[in-house]
């Protein structure tokens, strides 16, 4: 039997003390379970009651933004739940039940950011869809929106992607190389880490090395070091 934990609306299925990934979205919480299965919860309280999301399993890791939801199988593939042109799919239809977004494989890490998606492979290669608003997707064009997958250029091999932001017109994504050199693009606001630009629409190379981790808020970049250090940028 599992046995769940609710702590600020968070759900983590617990078995001899080991705990899945979770991840906190728009009004939802979603959590993996020890046996692969996925379980949702949807509102604003901590009352509100989870269920399990049917129609996947061998999920490793889930990533939710505002209105869609990624998820990683052990196989590789990406799956998700919203809008399609908020998955890669290139379509405005709503996916309500998980749905395997074509043409990725190898993927190793997803992240869904407000409104919109970034994928990276085996290659360190990333891929992203969804709203361009801010710049977010780093493709070098204006165009509001990218409703199929399409592959950021002018980047070195890329070991982890994250993005955070203030709302839909101020987005940031980063990107850490594999020689721990931090990129990033969107809406600057000090989430560089400098004002030395305020918008990029293609990754820039924000000046700081030795980059292990990156988590983004809606203002403000926490950036944990090789050394163990951490240091912050904001506005």
């Amino acid at each position: 039997m599992k046995k769940i934990i609710t702590l600020l609306s968070i759900f983590i299925c617990l078995k001899s003390g080991f705990s899945q990934p979770v991840a906190a979205g728009g009004p939802f919480s979603v959590f993996i379970c020890n046996d692969s299965t996925v379980y949702n919860c949807v509102g604003f309280n901590s009352d509100s009651i989870p269920f399990q999301i049917t129609g996947i399993q061998g999920v490793k890791s889930v990533s939710a933004g505002l209105y869609h939801i990624l998820f990683l199988k052990s196989d590789s593939t990406v799956w998700g739940i919203g809008n399609g042109g908020l998955l890669g799919i290139g379509d405005n239809i709503t996916y309500n039940s998980p749905v395997q977004i074509p043409g990725l494989q190898q993927i190793v890490q997803v992240f869904a950011g407000v409104n919109h998606s970034m994928f990276l492979d085996v290659s360190g290669t990333v891929f992203v869809c969804g709203s361009n608003l801010s710049g977010q997707l780093g493709i070098g064009t204006t165009v509001s929106e990218t409703p199929n997958i399409t592959v950021v250029q002018n980047l070195p091999p890329i070991k982890k992607i994250n993005s955070g932001g203030n709302w839909f017109y101020d987005q940031t994504s980063f990107f850490i190389g594999n020689n721990d050199e931090l990129f990033a693009c969107g809406n600057n606001y000090g989430r560089y880490g400098n004002n030395t630009i305020p918008f990029s629409g293609t990754p820039v190379n924000t000046g700081f090395t030795g980059i292990n981790d990156v988590s983004s808020g809606s203002s403000t970049a926490l950036l944990l070091k090789n050394d163990g250090t951490v240091l912050k940028t904001n506005l």
